[in-house]
Parts: structure tokens; sequence; C-alpha cells
């Protein structure tokens, strides 16, 4: 049976050990090559300084490898196409937005100066946004993504077992699937527990709302939607998913015990 937990400084040499066999394996090296002192000494900052998490999947005791570590998916010569549509629109770059930072604006004394931005007192090192925009361009471009994905590829998004939406407001959600005619147990919610995670809330809705749903044939319409003002949309078909436990840890646990 496969363990999956987090790594933490006591794991330091399997660490070292199944990163370098992963280097030997990627780049195609024989079983008798050594390393160089660099490689090995920048491989343990690697993870004694990281502010990251690792998780370790063992079997027996052993990491388990694969030859392309950042590789989720396992090529199937007879797998479904997965259908993608993505677009962005430069003007709406100021809805959300982190004004000062970055090279265009770089940080400056005048950056902590404090501006009304939608009723609120605001930095330009923080994050304003433009609610209504926003409300108005995610329930108008998401739809519209999803129809014109499926009028591409020519398929009837309607026969999809589940509508993946990004974690961003739970009545956009709701008008959302109203427009695309999907009911509500068909659209899994994960905000009532997280909130908006951004970029991870499609992969975490599916892996606490879906779970064990999507270890046999699945078909998933996924909507993602925000900064840019940018959207993108995916059809897959999955089976067989691989659902690691959710694993929850504090800030005071990873400061003190963790290390990636």
């Amino acid at each position: 049976m496969i363990e999956y937990r987090i790594a933490t400084s006591d794991d330091i040499e399997l660490l070292m050990s199944s990163r370098l066999e992963m280097l030997r394996v990627v780049n195609d090296l024989s079983d008798d090559y050594v390393y160089s002192d660099e490689i090995i000494r920048e491989s343990r900052e690697y993870f004694l300084h990281g502010d990251q998490l690792t998780v370790l999947a063992l079997d027996g005791g052993k990491v388990i490898l694969h030859p392309y570590p950042n590789e989720a998916l396992e090529y199937a010569e007879d797998a479904e196409p997965m259908m993608f549509h993505f677009g962005t629109d430069g003007s709406g770059y100021d809805a959300i937005i982190i004004p000062d930072g970055g090279c265009r604006n770089q940080f400056a004394e005048s950056s902590f100066k404090e501006h009304d931005v939608e009723g609120h007192k605001l930095s330009r090192l923080q994050t304003w946004m433009k609610g209504m925009d926003v409300f108005a361009f995610g329930i108008s471009t998401a739809p519209k993504s999803v129809k014109k994905l499926a009028e591409y590829f020519g398929f009837d998004y309607s026969g999809y077992d589940y509508l993946v939406l990004h974690q961003a407001n739970m009545k956009m959600n709701k008008m959302i699937a109203k427009k695309l005619k999907f009911d509500e147990e068909r659209v899994p919610s994960s905000m009532y527990r997280f909130g908006n995670t951004s970029s991870a809330s499609i992969p975490l809705t599916i892996i606490t709302e879906l779970g064990e749903r999507v270890k046999s044939p699945t078909k998933l319409l996924c909507c993602g939607f925000g900064v840019g003002l940018s959207w993108g949309t995916v059809a897959l078909n999955v089976d067989n998913l691989v659902i690691s436990e959710l694993v929850n840890v504090d800030d005071n646990e990873i400061n003190e015990k963790y290390v990636i």
C-alpha cells in the first residue's frame, strides 16, 4: 500500500537520494555516474532552505519515482483527447491588480500611500479589484468559453458529468451554472471550506468534493477565470485518478518542522 506524507528534516537523505536518482533517469545518465560536489550541495540546500512542502509517496519505505517527475498524467494511445479554450483581454488588466512591486511600477516610498479603492483604503502593494467589473466578466465570459469550446470541437457540453468552476464567488458560480443549465448536484463547490484558493481551486475542488467518484470514468468540464483578465476551459475524460489525502498544516508547523 502506498503511503503519502509530508517530508521533514529527518527525511533529508531520502530526499537527496531520490532527487539524484530522478536527475539520473531524466538525463539518461549511467548507473555509475558520479555527481559533482556542487550538484550535491545545491540539492541539499534546495531541501533544507526551501519554503514549500514536499509530499513523499512511499511504497514499503522506498520513494516512488517517475522518469518525468513533473508529469501528472499517464500516456495512453487510446486515450480520448483533452480539449481546451483559452483567452485573455488585456483591456481589463486593472480590474484585479497589485499596482506596484513589479518591473513596470517598482517599489518606492510612494507605494505605501493609501488610496480609496472601492470604498477601501489600500496601498499600491495590496490587491486592488473592481468588484462589479470582475463579477460581470466572470458571469459572461465563463459560459461563452464553455460554449465556444463545445462548438469548435463539436460536442454537447450538457452531457458532461460535472462542471468544475474556479472558486471565486458563490453567487457568480451559481449564475454561470444556470446559464449553462447545470443543476447544483453537478457543480461541486469547495468555497465553503477554503474560500478562494486562486489557481488551486479547481484541483482542490475535484479532490475534496468528487474524490472517489473520479476513480471511475468521469467527464469533467473545468473553467477558470481571473487576473488579466484571462480565462480557460478544458473538457476531459478521467479514469482511475489517484487522489492523495488532503494534508492540513498550520503556518507554525510549516515554519518549525517541514522542509521542501
